[in-house]
């Protein structure tokens, strides 16, 4: 089940997180550091980062396929019971390590205000923010 969420959801999390999120991080990186995101970022996507950031619809898109990402880890976790707190039922696995630390990436990246971090505060009743809390005390 781990592998299976982590070959199926994580790429789309990459998908849409970059378009909406690289200029954040990127206000983040060392002076020093700068020229080198830059040039990793235009070699692993083919184009500069403001051409890789999405505007107008294509931001609307990102962020919808974002929603329904979000609204697909919370039926992964509820295959497991109801109430499961992790993506395989009540005990957090490797796969929890890598969807949760992408979504505590996002909060802290973003800050509170982003259209990613408040995606992820409203999904299925604050579920998805519980989760983050969650895994955030097992850090």
């Amino acid at each position: 089940l781990q592998l299976a969420f982590i070959d199926n959801i994580m790429p789309r999390f990459f998908m849409n997180i970059a378009p909406t999120l690289t200029l954040d991080l990127y206000a983040t990186v060392l002076d020093e550091s700068k020229q080198y995101f830059r040039d990793a970022r235009a070699r692993d996507f083919g184009v500069p980062i403001e051409q890789l950031m999405s505007h107008g619809d294509a931001r609307a898109q990102n962020l919808a396929n974002f929603e329904a990402l979000l609204k697909d880890v919370v039926k992964w976790m509820a295959v497991n019971g109801e109430n499961a707190r992790y993506i395989t039922g009540d005990v957090a696995c490797n796969a929890d390590l890598f969807c949760a630390g992408t979504l505590i990436f996002i909060m802290r990246v973003g800050g509170k205000e982003h259209a990613l971090a408040k995606i992820i505060r409203s999904v299925d009743g604050g579920r998805l923010m519980q989760y983050v809390e969650n895994m955030e005390r097992l850090a």
